[in-house]
This record gives C-alpha cells, sequence and structure tokens, in this order.
C-alpha cells in the first residue's frame, strides 16, 4: 500500500476496505509464534480507556468518521519505505450496529457483513484466537489480485468494558518482500493491547486524602 492518507483505512464494518494480495499466505498461528525485536512506545488512548505498544517510529492520531456508532477511533502506521509503501492499523470503538450482546454475535455479524458485501476478496482464515490478552476473534482476508504492494488485512474484535460496544483492531500490512516481518510486526503489537482498570471508589478517596 503506497504512502496514502490514513483516514482512508477506515472502519471495515463500514465496507471501506484497502484490499491486499501474495502469492504467499501466513496464518495467525504463524506470524504468532514468530519473534521479533523492535523499540517500542507506549499509546495511551484519549479517554484513558487502554493502552498499547506500537513502534517507535510510528505515527498516529484519533479520526472523525462522522458516525454515531464509533465512538473513539484511532489510526497510525509506519513511514514510507524506500518504495513508498507503508503498513497501518486502526483501532475503533464500535456500537454494535446488528445489536450484538455477545462478543461471539458480534464476530458472526461482522463477518456475515464482509461475506454478502464483498465477494471478490480471497477470505483466508477466521475464528476464535487466544493470542491477545482478551478473548477475541479475527479475520484474515486479502484481494488475490497479484499486485506488488496491496495489503493483507487482520481485523480482531473483542470487548470493551461496556455492554454491546466493542473494539476492532484493524492491522495491514503491504505485501512486499517484509511482509512477513511486517504482519509479525502489527500481530505483536496487538498482543500489548491492554484495557486501563477503572478506579473503585474507595481508591478515589484514597487518592484525595492524600
Amino acid at each position: 500500500m503506497k504512502n496514502i492518507p490514513l483516514r482512508i483505512f477506515s472502519l471495515f464494518i463500514f465496507g471501506v476496505i484497502l484490499f491486499s494480495c501474495s502469492d504467499e499466505s501466513f496464518t495467525l498461528e504463524q506470524l504468532g509464534k514468530d519473534a521479533l525485536v523492535f523499540e517500542k512506545q507506549e499509546l495511551v488512548s484519549p479517554d484513558n480507556d487502554f493502552t498499547l505498544l506500537i513502534p517507535k517510529n510510528w505515527t498516529w492520531k484519533t479520526e472523525d468518521y462522522g458516525n454515531k456508532n464509533i465512538l473513539l477511533a484511532i489510526d497510525g502506521g509506519s513511514p514510507p519505505d524506500a518504495d513508498g509503501y507503508i503498513d497501518i492499523f486502526s483501532i475503533q470503538k464500535i456500537k454494535s450496529l446488528g445489536n450484538a450482546q455477545t462478543l461471539e454475535a458480534a464476530y458472526k455479524f461482522t463477518l456475515n457483513n464482509f461475506k454478502a458485501q464483498h465477494k471478490d476478496e480471497l477470505f483466508v482464515e477466521s475464528g476464535k484466537t487466544d493470542l491477545l490478552n482478551y478473548p477475541a476473534y479475527f479475520i484474515h482476508y486479502k484481494f488475490n489480485s497479484g499486485n506488488y504492494g496491496e495489503t493483507e488485512t487482520f481485523v480482531f474484535i473483542l470487548e470493551s468494558k461496556e455492554k454491546g460496544v466493542y473494539y476492532h483492531l484493524i492491522a495491514g500490512a503491504s505485501q512486499t518482500k517484509q511482509l512477513r516481518k511486517h504482519l509479525t510486526q502489527l500481530i505483536q503489537t496487538f498482543k500489548s493491547f491492554k484495557l486501563q482498570e477503572s478506579q473503585t471508589e474507595s481508591d478515589k478517596v484514597e487518592v484525595d486524602v492524600r
């Protein structure tokens, strides 16, 4: 994927998708076992609801997609490589469009919506995963056109602390010679995703007294 505005990498469920292509596919299980060391920086969400560790030289910003069901959106990405290709991620806190009250229901709604609207994409794999710090489901897909530099995408769906509200963690890596390394880096980034613990009333009182 060439160096383009990050806002284009909008919400997967709303149908704005960057497609991917590659002669070689890696499964989530394979990528989860890969070891990769890189310098990191901490990203803290504006509402202090979660943190994660992203590559030190990546940038990020909040987005407003103009949709009331998207409660929070953060887009980020890598600097362009020598050929102008970038890797990107998006974290979106979403009020379920299908009124899903369970994580599995939210996943099935998202998966069915994807399959109904995008019949030409190459669906690679999907299902439940314990790779993250919380129970999650994932969808892995790409567009099988064979063009160099397009994206391969993973979407992770997990619960927030609010009933009927879910996080979508979306990773897109350019299909270059460094594809496996960059997918691994994105997966490791999402493995660091942590929800912040809410202060209890007793905690607040103790802080105020001090």
